[in-house]
């Protein structure tokens, strides 16, 4: 593609929820000849000096000029693009620490949750699981995650995933026939669950995604399970445009 970019971050890991989809993301843009915009950034080490360098290569990105396409096929920023889809949709979103209210995603983005775990939560009609790693595993352990996730299915709730986090659902033991998807190396652990190879799947409440890729198809499909019409998101957000022929 002409005058399209990508960011890509160059992770030094072994093939894992965060590490492996990013690369995977990489391989498919290079593919169809989308150009690489490289940023460096650190995860380890003296915490100034990440933040020093972070930032030098994130303004990288001032570099692209105007009328340039830019794909950014991973969270950078821990980047939940299906909450910005459905805040764009007037519908009520909450993201929700379990005991702090500021959270580091792995790739050292911190983000301020605009609440606690508690009670109320229940009187939600959907609870939305995200992925990446130790995240879904600490969800996964987590006996208060799998008590509202269980709560939720039994009574017709809304109940979703994205990339690592169906393995939540497994442990909620909620995934029993159903069809699904989830981060590639991670279907082993989906207990009794008929494991599709998409990015998005539906199975009556219950809707998993496949990785940060999927994260835009993952929200809209949310929306349209909660009985909005999506339609006129897809075409404003220019979500078609991201369909790529060779």
């Amino acid at each position: 593609m002409n005058n399209a970019y990508y960011i890509k971050i160059q992770i030094n890991e072994s093939n894992n929820a965060s590490s492996k989809a990013v690369n995977d993301c990489n391989k498919i843009l290079d593919v169809y000849g989308v150009k690489p915009l490289c940023l460096k950034l650190k995860k380890q080490g003296n915490k100034y000096f990440k933040k020093i360098n972070n930032y030098l290569e994130l303004k990288k990105i001032e570099r692209i000029e105007s009328g340039v396409f830019l794909f950014v096929p991973h969270p950078i920023y821990l980047n939940k693009k299906y909450i910005d889809v459905l805040r764009r949709a007037n519908v009520h979103v909450d993201l929700v620490g379990m005991d702090q209210k500021e959270v580091t995603s792995s790739h050292q983005i911190t983000i301020k949750m605009d609440c606690l775990f508690n009670e109320n939560l229940y009187q939600y009609d959907g609870i939305v699981i995200p992925g990446g790693l130790p995240g879904a595993t600490n969800l996964r352990d987590d006996d208060r995650v799998i008590e509202i996730v269980k709560d939720f299915y039994e009574k017709g709730k809304l109940v979703s995933a994205i990339c690592a986090g169906p393995i939540v659902l497994a442990k909620a033991d909620i995934l029993n026939g159903k069809v699904c998807t989830c981060s590639p190396g991670f279907e082993d652990q989906l207990n009794g669950a008929n494991y599709q190879e998409a990015i998005v799947q539906r199975d009556g409440n219950v809707i998993t995604g496949k990785g940060p890729a999927a994260a835009l198809e993952f929200g809209y499909t949310i929306l349209e399970t909660l009985g909005y019409d999506a339609s006129n998101l897809r075409q404003g957000m220019q979500y078609n445009y991201l369909i790529i022929t060779k």
